[in-house]
């Protein structure tokens, strides 16, 4: 529906006595106008989307209309303008498949200890799958999105003496220690020959910034214990054990 804005009246060799009428006109204009304004907004809220963006940075996008459409090309994500205050929000995923982002991981290394007085990150080498969420310079497993995210890691912990070593895993976010995040594991102790060995999983639930990262730390009591890849069985047929295997994802 087309808007019809008033329109002020033409006024020549104004009187005092037209003062008055002058100012009452021009109060009726403006509410008449504010009114007319408001219709406007209300009108325009309730159109749906009318406009469909690719750029590769959100704030190319001069004056988005509420309900509007982006594809940022640079995150691979689908955006939809909120309002002025909330601007863009990412779309759940770009994933038909997912809730959110994901990432699986894990590593087919060992992990030893040069020294039971340092601590030392995990190292992460492969990736099953991932969507928003990546592994960067060996350890570092980092957020493109904000959000509440959950990490669950399990660990192959090996020990080759003789007597039970004590170990212990925890977090690190963004290079700084998650305090409550360790968790201590008594590694059984060789027998009969073979070492002692023993998987320790246990999961984390974190708010996390798009370019935050966790790592997964580790020390033990002895140079002895590993975390440690277990190559595949042949009797019977086994799949390998990985070092370590991490999720991480959003919730």
């Amino acid at each position: 529906m087309a808007i019809v804005y008033p329109e002020l009246p033409r006024y020549h060799n104004v009187s005092a006595i037209d003062i008055d009428k002058l100012y009452n006109e021009v109060a009726n204009y403006a509410s008449q106008l504010k009114t007319l304004l408001e219709l406007r907004d209300r009108e325009l809220n309730a159109t749906p989307a009318n406009k469909f963006y690719t750029v590769t940075n959100l704030s190319a996008i001069g004056r988005p209309i509420i309900g509007d459409v982006a594809y940022d090309s640079s995150a691979g994500q689908f955006n939809g303008y909120v309002n002025a205050s909330v601007a863009w929000v990412p779309f759940n995923s770009g994933n038909s498949n997912s809730l959110g982002y994901y990432g699986s991981f894990y590593d087919t290394g060992n992990h030893t200890l040069t020294t039971t007085t340092d601590a030392y990150p995990v190292s992460i080498n492969s990736t099953f799958e991932g969507f928003g969420v990546s592994v960067n310079t060996g350890s570092h497993i980092q957020v493109g999105h904000a959000g509440v995210y959950n990490l669950q890691f399990s660990a192959q912990l090996n020990n080759t003496d003789t007597q039970v070593q004590d170990a212990t895993i925890w977090l690190r976010k963004n290079g700084t220690d998650i305090a409550d995040s360790a968790g201590l594991i008594a590694v059984p102790s060789s027998h009969g020959g073979s070492a002692g060995h023993i998987i320790v999983s246990w999961n984390y639930v974190l708010s996390l910034s798009a370019g935050d990262y966790l790592e997964v730390w580790w020390g033990a009591e002895d140079k002895l214990v590993t975390i440690q890849t277990i190559a595949a069985g042949t009797t019977p047929t086994t799949p390998r054990s990985p070092s370590i295997i991490v999720t991480l994802t959003q919730v």
